[in-house]
């Protein structure tokens, strides 16, 4: 099933919500800007199942070029 929303940042609080509900426990690292632990905390909850280190350093990387452009 896929779910359909009437704009992109509907859709973005949506799964941010989502993210905050289920993996409540990784939220804290959304907060304070830690990628690395954000990523661990999903891995321990079976979010994905790709190695952490691969996945955490692309995440870590989107995190850096988005930080980048909104200073």
């Amino acid at each position: 099933r896929f779910r359909a929303f009437g704009s992109l940042d509907d859709g973005v609080a949506d799964y941010l919500g989502l993210l905050r509900k289920r993996y409540a426990p990784a939220w804290p690292a959304v907060i304070v800007g830690d990628p690395r632990a954000f990523v661990h905390e999903l891995k321990k909850r079976g979010y994905f199942t790709a190695p952490e280190a691969t996945y955490a350093g692309r995440v870590a990387s989107l995190f850096d070029e988005f930080s980048r452009t909104v200073r």
